[in-house]
């Protein structure tokens, strides 16, 4: 049997695909060379048919060429002293996620793209919130509310069914958007790693994102990007051992600096991808641990100081924090994590991380893998203990403890390297008919009405 195969899938299923993917292809060629045939003649007679062909093989090399974890616009990845601002569109996989009530919309989490229709993000996010159709989902994006942005509705929302509100184990949830995203530079999914219930690599460094708080009170405008350190599973409970007691660290784990100072604070149709949205890659390895000592980002709108959230997309680089470590940080005061579920990430000096519950929650952590040229998702921002505390850093749900689940829900295979299969023609996102939501005012701690993006919201 081919080893390459997942149990379940047979040769000719993944034929079907391929097929059914190179005749999409074929019939977006077909297309392509028609609209131009018929524009062209209208301007001359001679060498019609070379001039269509030639631009229809460049338009679906463009096509083609948009995969996940692989951003057009390179992030800023050298290490920094505490949160900034991310390069705008340089995590293209980011969402922000708003809850909708009444004419009044409200930021409530991060989440990325893992596909074309599906979203990645936290459960406690989605926890108790009985309607669907109540939230908003903005992708490319760098301000936390742009007028330009992609926003599409949900359709379903998947919490994990074994979501515990007091563990925190199982702390993932899926969403369907309503359409398929129209990918471009500033939209593309993120990959996901393939490996099944892998710890991330521990010291390497991470990346979070979000629009999280900068400090501990308001939310970022802007996207925000942290580095944080992966924590080893045995640190990562003692961290919060006297607080919670055990954590399970085969479904989170912890990262951030232990010194405190930076840490991120904690859809009803298709995304159309574009430039500026696509989706992030997932790791195809089931229950796989992040790579000790491996350097992630983070990116959010979240908080960038212990008061106020960012209006542009932020990012940290994190370190991810071997299981041991994860579970020593938090063990006086919530006893044992799992650290099959969760893991550690950040600077055990603390100075930068990402902030839990505010506005970083359900954003990425991702890592590059040079040799494929990719990003993947190994974490989703799940909780901690204040913001960039020292000895304290974030803990992240494994998304690799997931993927079976990320499966079954969202009926998509995740190869063991993955790429994008979405035919979108990125020189027709332009021509997209967005839903406007230019009416919708954004409510803010005074409640005063607000039209434009200029003036700082609130987070949940």
């Amino acid at each position: 049997m081919n080893k390459n195969l997942r149990s379940g899938q047979s040769f000719h299923n993944k034929q079907q695909v391929k097929d059914a993917h190179l005749g999409s292809c074929l019939q977006l060629l077909t297309s392509s060379i028609l609209f131009q045939t018929i524009l062209l003649r209208t301007i001359m007679k001679q060498s019609t048919i070379i001039i269509t062909i030639w631009l229809a093989a460049f338009e679906l090399t463009a096509v083609l060429s948009l995969q996940c974890g692989q951003p057009a616009i390179k992030p800023q990845t050298s290490r920094i002293v505490g949160g900034r601002d991310a390069i705008p569109y340089s995590w293209p996989w980011q969402v922000a996620v708003y809850e909708k009530r009444g004419r009044l919309i409200k930021f409530a989490c991060g989440a990325t793209i893992i596909s074309d229709q599906w979203l990645l993000s936290a459960g406690h996010c989605f926890h108790n919130k009985a309607h669907v159709n109540g939230y908003l989902f903005y992708m490319g994006t760098f301000l936390r509310y742009e007028k330009q942005a992609l926003a599409i509705q949900s359709s379903e929302v998947h919490v994990h069914p074994l979501y515990n509100m007091k563990t925190m184990e199982y702390d993932v949830a899926l969403i369907k958007l309503k359409r398929k995203i129209p990918f471009s530079n500033k939209v593309l999914p993120v990959c996901l790693p393939s490996v099944r219930n892998y710890y991330p690599p521990v010291n390497a460094t991470a990346f979070v994102t979000g629009w999280g708080r900068t400090t501990e009170s308001y939310g970022s405008m802007r996207l925000q990007q942290v580095d944080v350190t992966i924590i080893e599973a045995k640190k990562c409970k003692s961290m919060y051992h006297s607080l919670f007691g055990t954590i399970n660290t085969d479904l989170m784990f912890c990262a951030g600096h232990e010194g405190g100072g930076k840490d991120s604070c904690q859809l009803k149709r298709k995304i159309p991808f574009s430039n500026k949205v696509l989706p992030v890659c997932l790791p195809s390895v089931r229950n796989y641990y992040p790579p000790v000592n491996a350097t992630a980002f983070v990116t959010g709108w979240g908080r960038t100081t212990d008061s106020d959230g960012s209006m542009r997309l932020q990012q940290v680089d994190v370190t991810i924090i071997e299981a041991e470590k994860c579970q020593s940080m938090y063990h006086s005061l919530f006893g044992p994590i799992n650290t099959d579920l969760m893991f550690c990430a950040g600077h055990e000096g603390g100075g930068k991380d990402s902030c839990q519950l505010q506005g970083d929650s359900g954003g990425p952590l991702v890592l590059y893998d040079p040799e494929t040229d990719k990003w993947f998702q190994y974490g989703i921002v799940s909780w901690g203990y204040g913001c960039a505390h020292s000895n304290m850093t974030a803990v992240y749900t494994i998304i690799s403890s997931h993927l079976d689940w990320i499966e079954a829900t969202t009926e998509m295979y995740i190869p063991e390297k993955p790429t994008l299969d979405n035919e979108t023609d990125v020189n027709s996102i332009q021509q997209e008919s967005y839903e406007s939501y230019e009416s919708i005012e954004i409510e803010q701690p005074n409640s005063t009405e607000l039209t434009t993006a200029e003036v700082l919201m609130t987070t949940i």
